[in-house]
């Protein structure tokens, strides 16, 4: 994803090709939208899949064909005028829309292979990963960029971004799926029936106990930790415009947002592996809106830069921490009925900030009113995630655990 980065290029791209603001605002989440919108359709059917590879790699595969076509048609179809901009946003639409189909078959394809105390580490380092090939894609973005500045030089990122999807397609090959026996009929799986509908499954799942207050405040959380939609995709043309920089540096940009990420994934492998995801995801929540100050007033090449790095930074503890926290409090029945509700309401989120992010930027505030906007909601999703009981059953205050680091550091 670094040739096509959705969160420094693509944005920037489309408004500089004449696109509207709103498809800007939604270029960061549109991919995500298509993945947690499409799995409601099918999750009952996922459910009832015993082998799950095969419809992975099978989904996979045209989910990474719009790259593909679309970069031929941008490097030799002579496109021009609207159908650029039009053309770049359509990648990440399609190719969410298609992921979306084997997207819950995809996280229990994952939980199934995972153990429950490494996922955090194993999520941070897949994104560590993507976040090194990251640093070479932005290296690439400049120099394409600089030498095929139109969109010849947009059609090359997206056959670049291309080959090394095909390559991660190929490696699915390579998963042994295990053969899981029977899970225990506890403590999420309603007795009166084999297969609930889609409604009692999930009344089932935030029923009276002692568990309900943790899944409701996890839900406040998820939904408004998605604040930072907000700043995502104005945040390089802002300091595009500011620093009075060409198209190229975007590409600079896009190398220190995945150094950031990098370090981010880092962090919260240490801290998920051994206190679990809901501090990862508290301490992520935190980070980000110390990160978000210095966005307001940074002008310095340099430390607008870092200041970016640590928003990518903050970023991804965020995110690693809800995914392992979203698997941690999982239930062992109907695990796709409930991933693909999960990211239902997730993909609201999504849609919802992404509008939001449109008005404030070109009629209420802009950059400032979104920097704000995105403090606020991420400081009450923290309230929220304060609330959830740690599946671990090691209930940790994050404040005491930064402040202990910190020590041992300065011994």
């Amino acid at each position: 994803m670094g040739f096509v980065n959705v969160q420094s290029l693509l944005p920037a791209l489309i408004l500089e090709e004449g696109g509207p603001s709103w498809v800007a605002a939604y270029m960061p989440t549109v991919m995500v939208i298509g993945l947690f919108g499409i799995p409601m359709l099918n999750a009952g059917w996922v459910d009832r899949l015993t082998q799950l590879r095969p419809y992975v790699t099978w989904t996979g595969f045209f989910q990474r064909m719009p790259y593909l076509v679309i970069g031929l048609v941008l490097l030799w179809g002579g496109i021009q005028g609207d159908a650029v901009w039009m053309l770049l946003a359509a990648a990440p639409l399609f190719s969410g829309i298609l992921g979306g189909l084997g997207f819950a078959a995809w996280q229990r394809l994952y939980m199934n292979a995972v153990p429950a105390r490494k996922r955090a580490s194993n999520l941070a380092f897949r994104f560590l990963f993507g976040g090194v090939t990251g640093i070479i894609a932005g290296a690439m973005i400049q120099n394409v960029l600089s030498t095929y500045p139109g969109v010849h030089g947009y059609g090359i990122l997206h056959l670049l971004a291309a080959l090394f999807f095909m390559a991660s397609w190929g490696l699915l090959f390579a998963v042994k799926e295990k053969v899981q026996a029977a899970p225990p009929a506890e403590p999420d799986k309603p007795v009166e029936a084999e297969k609930p509908g889609a409604i009692k499954a999930l009344k089932f799942y935030y029923r009276a106990g002692p568990m309900r207050r943790s899944r409701y405040s996890f839900l406040g959380g998820l939904m408004l930790m998605h604040g930072f939609c907000l700043v995502v995709p104005f945040y390089a043309v802002t300091l595009l415009d500011r620093l009075d920089q060409p198209k190229s540096f975007l590409g600079v940009l896009a190398m220190w947002q995945m150094g950031g990420q990098s370090a981010g994934n880092l962090i919260a492998a240490a801290i998920g592996d051994r206190w679990g995801g809901r501090a990862t995801f508290i301490i992520g929540l935190g980070a980000l809106v110390v990160s978000l100050i210095p966005a307001l007033f940074v002008s310095d090449l340099l430390w607008a830069q870092v200041a970016y790095a640590a928003f990518a930074m903050s970023m991804m503890i965020m995110i690693i921490g809800k995914d392992t926290l979203l698997m941690e409090l999982s239930p062992n029945d109907n695990q796709s009925s409930y991933l693909a509700r999960m990211a239902l309401f997730t993909m609201v989120a999504l849609v919802f900030y992404s509008g939001l992010a449109q008005v404030l930027w070109t009629s209420a505030g802009g950059f400032t009113a979104l920097v704000g906007v995105t403090a606020i909601s991420s400081l009450i999703s923290l309230g929220f995630a304060t609330q959830v009981n740690d599946p671990r059953g090691v209930q940790l205050n994050p404040l005491r655990v930064i402040r202990r680091g910190i020590l041992r550091f300065l011994r």
